[in-house]
């Protein structure tokens, strides 16, 4: 497997691979296994952060986090770059994810619109809710089973 690519940064193929091993880390915590999905990668920003905290922290820093639409979350991670959604909760803790090297395609746990897509994930989850513990099989449609997931937002790491 190919870590980087000619300019040394990551392919799509190594930040799934990180993914699917910060899962396989702690797949019962969902900011404990993308935590070390960026510590693979070589980010320790979130180090020691919740949920609420890491999604926080890249809204603050635009500079390095930059927030995008879905359909440009699910073409940066198929061109190599790590991105992240998450959702902020009010109460408690909220939930991130990393999106994955993968088509969007509609969602297979959660009600939908025929037609709409969404990004693959791969995260942790407290939760027993298949697609909020997901490991690439379900999209981040499927990590909510309300409609909390409107407010589901992405960035892409710069």
């Amino acid at each position: 497997m190919h870590t980087t690519d000619q300019t040394g940064a990551a392919t799509a193929e190594f930040i799934k691979g990180a993914a699917f091993t910060g899962f396989d880390f702690d797949p019962n915590n969902c900011n404990r296994s993308f935590i070390h999905t960026a510590n693979l990668l070589g980010n320790h920003d979130f180090d020691g952060m919740m949920a609420n905290q890491i999604i926080d922290f890249m809204n603050a820093h635009p500079e390095k986090y930059k927030k995008v639409s879905a359909p440009e979350a699910a073409d940066a991670a198929i061109h190599g770059h790590h991105v992240a959604s998450g959702l902020r909760a009010s109460k408690g803790s909220g939930h991130v994810q990393t999106i994955i090297d993968a088509p969007m395609r509609e969602p297979d746990l959660t009600s939908h619109l025929p037609g709409e897509v969404y990004p693959v994930a791969v995260s942790g989850a407290q939760s027993n809710w298949e697609g909020a513990k997901n490991r690439g099989l379900h999209t981040v449609r499927d990590g909510y089973n309300s409609d909390d997931w409107l407010l589901v937002r992405y960035w892409v790491v710069r």
